[in-house]
């Protein structure tokens, strides 16, 4: 029976429930395809029954729960906390940390309690679901490499900060193939020899990860034990990285769910040379990032309440629940955590750690093995609360409204990565201020040296001030540091080499600092160089020369640096892409994971970076002269010299949506994962086009609602007229906007996701993904659509 309360607590949820459906069901049509993740979320709710009905009929194997507080149960105010301090920071067990999910219930409306309440949620029994294949047009990848990939004589790899240590990116190469990652699927093309370029196979991270979870669905749960289902969970699949190795392909994929207050999930699927599944992991939280060391994945995620995390292991045969059983660090009493998850690349295997309090803002990992996270936003609980913790939450609510307001501070935590795979938090400290990218960490000869900044209120105004500092790189004791390099301005771009530092900072000017860090102890500025614009990624090309890509107005610009023998620096010479256009942007220019959309290709001498822009052109007509655009896309090619010290613009490869570039052997590739066609290749002499993977099959509507099943997640190409709103007595699949396409065999409906919708009777050609909606109708999920035209000839 219903209690009183708890028909209370079931209304209150039923109505937050409402609401936050509905937000989110237009944010997710609005956000579907962008590259960042919709806003927080609250905790992952899971929660499995399999007992059957009072019919007979089987309900979905994955339920939701949401547990609602318990009659009865005591004040949280009277409930006590326990923290019990290390070396690298407070531990807690899960259960304690229970505890203080009541503390957000009672007391939302503190000064430190910003959120209106936090759930409990219980594993019930693991999942048992069979894994089929997900996978098509399945051509291996050779394990060992034919005798015409062994005569390409190199190949680039992912631009990345620390040899050794790779990072996910959207593109990849292993020399004979290249892996490209669009929305949520895995696209394989045979890329070498250039002649050969064509699709391999694809495989669709979606469905692997829906026969996975299955049907899911929330249930509210009183204190009386009755559950009520509330609504299905909805999954939103997202591609973030991919890790081409000798044995195949490793994907990283976000799952994001809703209704609230279901917390996203970051998936791992190791897949052999034929795309064949090896294992799925996931981890609770959405992705941040990860790196690859010595076959052990480091995978970091960032959850927006307090939740204990649970990992879901899938095999060949079926998968299983595990809740993390190590016990976190508390950085903060502020419901947000950062998860550290390691997976073996060989096994599957996993060993996570979690930070309660503070979300990630950069991550560093050594050539060790050594990883660093930087946790912005935390008061110094050990200063203010002690070595040991045993305290009423109203008392440790009491203490905290005592002490000083928080500054920029930031928590600073090792971690040793091991084989196993195991993870051992080894030391931490609190810095001021906080490192927003990673280029502003670095490890050299035992130190550790770290770029932040810091943000104070003084004389009624804000003040930012760029410090250094110099720990040891085991202990995080403090060697040296320099207080202020400068004052009010933001860090763009920096770079550690050996004993130096080259930093760029603007406001309103681009000084250029040289900065000596021979002796760790004294830190100095040698010196620095000012100019209009400022550089955002910073590449060494040798000993004295560097590279920065940046913006001066609105263009992108390019820069080649000398460091002379003083340490002085001076610029030797400059291009301008877009100087003619409204605007130019690059991929480069991404403050988090610009530098993997830099190529440099010393052989022929060339810097590779895509733009893109809007340009300005006028045209007569009989009102007079108007202006019109025309859209700019592509990878620019810079020719370097390294002997005369110049550059030279010396092509555009045009390419709707280029994001990447890379090169095999003499030919040169651009990507575009977001349109059509994906890769192109080009001759790297004559910079003349050679070949483009072909657009996808051109199939009828009559097609794919004969086949809906076998063409879902496949590229197709569909040519009709648009009906708009009508013609179609099915309803719209994702949004009230979506139209109608006939192509004088059937109809279908076109997801509104991008651009205008056509107007009635208008000639459109659509390139997308056939996907499955309500009831396994198929729709297109369009990613390019063209009026009266033809597309993908840019």
């Amino acid at each position: 029976m219903w209690t009183s309360r708890d028909r209370v607590v079931v209304l209150v949820l039923l109505v937050a429930l409402a609401g936050f459906t509905a937000g989110y069901a237009l944010g997710l049509a609005v956000s579907m395809f962008k590259s960042e993740p919709p806003g927080p979320e609250p905790p992952e709710s899971v929660e499995t029954e399999t007992a059957e009905t009072a019919t007979g009929v089987q309900p979905p194997v994955t339920w939701t729960g949401v547990e609602a507080p318990a009659t009865g149960a005591p004040e949280p105010s009277n409930a006590t906390l326990e923290l019990v301090w290390t070396s690298y920071g407070y531990r807690a067990s899960w259960e304690s940390l229970e505890t203080l999910s009541s503390i957000y219930r009672a007391m939302g409306g503190s000064a430190f309690y910003m959120t209106p309440g936090v759930f409990e949620t219980t594993v019930v029994e693991t999942l048992v679901r069979p894994l089929t294949a997900t996978v098509t047009a399945v051509t291996p990848m050779p394990s060992t490499a034919p005798a015409e990939a062994r005569a390409a004589p190199e190949y680039s790899t992912t631009n990345i900060q620390v040899a050794g240590i790779d990072e996910p990116d959207v593109v990849k190469t292993n020399r004979t193939h290249i892996a490209v990652l669009h929305r949520d699927v895995v696209e394989l093309y045979r890329a070498y020899p250039a002649g050969s370029l064509s699709l391999a196979a694809v495989y669709d991270i979606r469905k692997a990860v829906l026969e996975i979870v299955g049907d899911e669905n929330l249930v509210l749960v009183s204190g009386s034990g009755y559950t009520e289902p509330v609504a299905p969970v909805q999954h939103h699949i997202v591609v973030r990285g991919v890790y081409m190795t000798e044995d195949g392909l490793v994907v990283i994929a976000d799952e994001y769910r809703s209704p609230w207050p279901l917390e996203s999930r970051t998936w791992v699927i190791s897949l052999d040379t034929s795309m064949k599944l090896r294992w799925m992991r996931s981890i609770t939280g959405r992705f941040y990032d990860a790196r690859l060391y010595n076959q052990t994945l480091v995978l970091v995620t960032e959850a927006s309440m307090i939740v204990r995390p649970v990992i879901l292991e899938a095999d060949a045969g079926a998968a299983r629940i595990i809740p993390v059983p190590e016990p976190p660090i508390v950085a903060s009493l502020e419901p947000i955590e950062t998860i550290v998850a390691a997976f073996s690349l060989d096994t599957g295997s996993a060993a996570t750690l979690t930070i309660v309090g503070a979300p990630p803002s950069t991550m560093y990992m050594s050539a060790t093995g050594s990883l660093y996270l930087v946790l912005p936003g935390i008061e110094e609980l050990h200063a203010i609360l002690g070595d040991r913790v045993n305290a009423t939450l109203a008392e440790i609510a009491e203490r905290m409204e005592k002490a000083q307001p928080r500054g920029t501070k930031s928590l600073l935590v090792g971690v040793s990565v091991e084989p196993g795979p195991r993870l051992e938090p080894e030391a931490s400290t609190v810095i001021p201020g906080i490192a927003r990218k990673q280029w502003m960490i670095d490890e050299y000869n035992g130190t550790l040296r770290i770029v932040v900044e810091e943000q104070d209120w003084s004389d009624k105004q804000w003040r930012t001030r760029v410090g250094l500092y110099i720990l040891d790189a085991e202990t995080l004791d403090e060697i040296g540091r320099v207080d202020e390099i400068v004052l009010n301005e933001r860090v763009h771009a920096a770079r550690f080499l050996g004993p130096r530092l080259y930093l760029v900072t603007f406001r309103q000017i681009d000084p250029l600092f040289v900065i000596d860090l021979a002796d760790p102890r004294k830190p100095r500025v040698l010196g620095y160089i000012e100019a209009p614009g400022f550089d955002e990624y910073l590449h060494p090309v040798n000993n004295t020369l560097l590279i920065g890509v940046g913006r001066e107005d609105s263009k992108v610009r390019i820069s080649l640096y000398k460091v002379m023998g003083d340490a002085k620096i001076k610029v030797l010479d400059r291009v301008y892409i877009g100087g003619d256009w409204r605007y130019a942007w690059s991929h480069v220019l991404d403050p988090r994971w610009g530098h993997r959309a830099f190529t440099l290709d010393m052989r022929h001498g060339y810097v590779m970076i895509p733009v893109e822009g809007w340009s300005q052109e006028y045209r007569e007509t009989p009102e007079g002269i108007a202006e019109i655009g025309a859209r700019r896309n592509g990878v620019a090619i810079v020719k370097l010299d390294t002997e005369r010290g110049d550059l030279e613009l010396r092509a555009l490869l045009l390419h709707m949506g280029a994001a990447r570039s890379l090169y095999i052997g003499d030919t040169l590739y651009t990507v575009a994962p977001e349109s059509y066609p994906r890769v192109k290749a080009y001759d790297a002499e004559t910079l003349e086009p050679i070949a483009y993977a072909p657009r996808p099959t051109e199939v009828t509507v009559r097609d794919i609602r004969a086949n809906p099943e076998s063409y879902s997640g496949k590229p197709v190409v569909v040519r009709g007229v648009s009906l708009r709103w009508t013609g179609l007595d099915e309803p719209p699949p994702v949004t009230r906007s979506d139209w109608v396409l006939d192509d004088g065999t059937r109809r279908i409906y076109v997801a509104a996701i991008m651009g205008p919708v056509p107007g009635k009777d208008e000639k459109v050609t659509v390139i997308g993904i056939v996907r499955l909606g309500p009831e396994d109708r198929p729709y297109i999920e369009p990613v390019e659509v063209v009026i009266a035209g033809e597309p993908g000839k840019s």
